[in-house]
């Protein structure tokens, strides 16, 4: 097999040698295979990310893809919240008769959130996925914008040992602050049109001020006399929340939609030819 391999070459460049001296050897030239340069390799991974944030975008901001309904991409409680659930979840192994009777004592013990929480929870979500509908633009505008030297080593997947989502990698570590940035001027107005802040967020916080209040408010015999009711120990609760959710959906919506542009960019790798476009099938063809 090597020997057929070696006659081979020996016959193509017998070919070209003959071809150089019948005709112009910058013609013949122009025929062979060109090395891809950097530049084209960055021209290539731009264009790859640009197509992963359209499709993204698309994506995140459906119905069945978007934020409410991909687990993969569904934006978690904020954890000043998720300790509220964590901290009252005590109250869920008590049976309902003896925390109605420690209740007459500690009214504090009535507090249920579980729906405020639940609501809130979509409705975070349902902003990520409003405000996705402009994250192609802001993504487009920083993936042209982002300083990319090295193409080559996020070709092969080298850059950061990044593999088959080494571009998505390197946007994530080199324009998360120009992202975030822009695209909170995206979110901001989808928290508000979905009235997160006073529907969902504002109700949960007052809830459980109230319930703080009551609770860290009782006077060590009454706690002594509930703890005896309910057979345990009250636990410390934590302080009413402060979060900025705007920043919070902001940093959480870009993680999911760079977690969908590195799914579009293995895609890319593994078919470029699927994509339709020259530049895509000569610099991932070739890596």
């Amino acid at each position: 097999m090597q020997k057929i391999l070696e006659n081979m070459k020996k016959i193509v460049f017998f070919a070209i040698f003959m071809a150089c001296i019948f005709s112009s050897c910058d013609e013949v030239r122009d025929l062979l295979p060109k090395e891809l340069t950097n530049d084209e390799v960055i021209a290539g991974l731009k264009e790859a990310l640009t197509i992963g944030a359209q499709v993204s975008s698309t994506k995140a901001s459906s119905e069945d893809d978007g934020f409410i309904n991909n687990s993969r991409i569904r934006i978690p409680l904020p954890e000043e919240v998720q300790g509220l659930v964590d901290a009252l979840s005590f109250l869920d192994d008590i049976p309902p008769s003896v925390l109605s009777a420690a209740a007459v004592l500690m009214p504090a013990l009535n507090v249920d959130i579980t729906k405020q929480v639940s609501d809130l929870g979509d409705a975070i979500n349902g902003a990520a996925q409003e405000a996705a509908k402009g994250a192609f633009k802001v993504f487009a505008d920083v993936i042209t914008g982002i300083d990319i030297r090295d193409g080559f080593d996020i070709l092969k997947g080298d850059y950061q040992n990044s593999g088959d989502t080494a571009a998505t990698h390197y946007l994530r570590i080199n324009a998360s602050n120009g992202l975030r940035e822009e695209f909170m001027k995206v979110v901001t107005p989808a928290i508000a049109s979905m009235d997160v802040i006073t529907k969902f967020w504002e109700p949960l916080v007052s809830t459980y001020a109230t319930f703080h209040n009551q609770y860290t408010g009782t006077s060590e015999f009454t706690v002594s006399l509930v703890a005896n009711i309910l057979g345990i120990d009250l636990p410390d609760i934590p302080p009413v929340p402060d979060q900025n959710l705007d920043s919070y959906i902001t940093n959480r919506a870009i993680g999911g939609l760079m977690l969908l542009v590195g799914d579009q960019e293995k895609l890319i790798r593994d078919n470029p030819v699927g994509w339709g476009t020259e530049l895509l099938e000569r610099v991932f063809g070739k890596k």
